[in-house]
Parts: C-alpha cells; sequence; structure tokens
C-alpha cells in the first residue's frame, strides 16, 4: 500500500535520476491520496575513469567532494533508490555492486529511509547460459541488504513484447511508473504533463510496470548461495622502496583501501 505515514519524500540515486524523479513527481502528485509528495534526483557520476566513474560504489568512496556528494542521504526521506549505470555492470562486477548498495542503503536506513534497488534497464538482456541473470543479481544484493526490489529491468523487457512497443519505450517513464506501483501496489495514474508520450503508451507502460511489479512479487528469484570469485593479484616491491603502490589516484576504491592498509601496514612492519 502507499508509505505508512505522510507523503512519500524519495531520493532517486543513479545516471537520468533527476528525469526518473520528474515522472514519479508527476505520477504521485496525480494521485489523490498524496498531498505534497517530494521525489528529488541526484547523479553518481564522480568524473573518474568512463565505467567506475558512474557506479554507486565510486560515488560513496571516491575522495573528491565526497562529503558533498553523501549530503543529501542526511535527509529525512522516506525512500532512497538506488540505480547502478547499466545492467552490464551489475552482470560483470556483482561484488561492486552490492558494496555500493550496501553502503549506501545503511546511510538511507540510518535516518529511517527505506532502501529501493532500481534493476537496470539499459542494456538488459536476460542471457541463457549458466551465469545468474541480472534478475538473480538485483535481488540477491537487494536481499542482503535489507533493501526492496523495482523490477523496471523486467518491465523493460516485457514493455518490448507488443508490437507497438520496441527499443525507443521511454525507460526512464517506465522505471518511474515500476517504482510508483513498487511503491503502492498500483497501476501508476494519468499523468497528462509528460512530455513526448502519448496518453495511450504512458497506459500501456503503466500497466506493464504493475503486472510486472505483481508478477515478480511472487516469484522464487533464486536458491542456494552465491558463488563468485573475488581475484585480488599483488606485485613483488623494489628492495630499496618503502612505499606501497596498490592502484592509480582518483578511483573508487582508493579510500576504503588506504584507510585499511595504513591501519594493517602498521601491525605487519
Amino acid at each position: 500500500g502507499s508509505p505508512a505515514s505522510g507523503d512519500p519524500r524519495i531520493l532517486i540515486l543513479g545516471p537520468g535520476a533527476s528525469s526518473i524523479a520528474a515522472h514519479l513527481q508527476g505520477l504521485l502528485t496525480a494521485d489523490p491520496d498524496f498531498t505534497e509528495p517530494t521525489v528529488v534526483g541526484q547523479k553518481t557520476a564522480t568524473g573518474t575513469w568512463p565505467i567506475g566513474g558512474n557506479t554507486l560504489m565510486s560515488f560513496y568512496y571516491h575522495p573528491a567532494r565526497r562529503s558533498e556528494r553523501l549530503a543529501s542521504l542526511s535527509e529525512p526521506w522516506s525512500h532512497v533508490v538506488f540505480l547502478e549505470g547499466s545492467a552490464g555492470m551489475v552482470g560483470s562486477h556483482p561484488e561492486l555492486h552490492f558494496e555500493g548498495v550496501r553502503v549506501l542503503a545503511a546511510m538511507a536506513q540510518a535516518v529511517c529511509a527505506e532502501p529501493i534497488v532500481l534493476m537496470p534497464w539499459w542494456d538488459f538482456s536476460p542471457w541463457e547460459d549458466s551465469r545468474p541473470t541480472i534478475g538473480e543479481f538485483t535481488y540477491r544484493i537487494a536481499n542482503g541488504t535489507g533493501a526492496k526490489v523495482a523490477p523496471a529491468g523486467f518491465a523493460w523487457d516485457n514493455a518490448k513484447a507488443p508490437a507497438e512497443l520496441d527499443a525507443t519505450t521511454p525507460g526512464r517513464y517506465l522505471a518511474a511508473a515500476t517504482l510508483y506501483s513498487t511503491l503502492t501496489g498500483r497501476r501508476a495514474p494519468q499523468d497528462d504533463g509528460v512530455p513526448w508520450i502519448s496518453g495511450k503508451l504512458a497506459t500501456q507502460l503503466a500497466t506493464i510496470a504493475h503486472n510486472t511489479v505483481l508478477a515478480e512479487a511472487d516469484k522464487v528469484q533464486y536458491r542456494g548461495a552465491f558463488r563468485g570469485t573475488v581475484s585480488v593479484q599483488l606485485r613483488s616491491l623494489p628492495a630499496d622502496t618503502d612505499q606501497l603502490w596498490f592502484m592509480d589516484a582518483g578511483t573508487s576504491s582508493e579510500k576504503i583501501w588506504s584507510d585499511r592498509m595504513h591501519e594493517i601496514a602498521p601491525q605487519v612492519g
């Protein structure tokens, strides 16, 4: 049902977050159950290397302007939504995606906000080989961090099936409609203020999103423990150096690695 008390105050973190937030704001405003809903979007790009610089993990750990970036998470939100840059990132680096969701979800929960993992739909393609699917990774990570899933990737896959819908389907509107149904359990209402989307298409997308949320809620998304491999490669140091260089400066992992190594190094001499 609707949020337990008061109007929702929602923060969305991820690429395209402002656009998704604007769509969700319109849907919630069109719902007579809400008086003054608030939805804010914040991008996660940190300006570092192309893949790592637009991830949730980089958003949390990258040292440059970190306090400024994370300040929004201390506000009194009812929900905080996390969107990774692409489905490919989730499928190729699930451990990094998990770490990003884990630390950010903890910040959200500290202000009594409910964390929601928004399943990515960019480059979403449920493969058929032995790898865990994007859906499985998303649900494992959400369950492991105390978050809820908004299955926008599944909704996107379902939206491409009807003849009227194809790759040009407005993904961010579909994501907003999926979030709306995840939050309320209802189909998103008609928002007449949506540019470039006809009323017919908006209704189609809202229906698909709602049906997807209901269908996925009853499914068993995975079984058993996750078996993954995290590889750490070490290189030998010259005998005449007393410095350890573990990676290039400016990466998402720099701060956490630096902090831990400064704790460990004095203990090992």
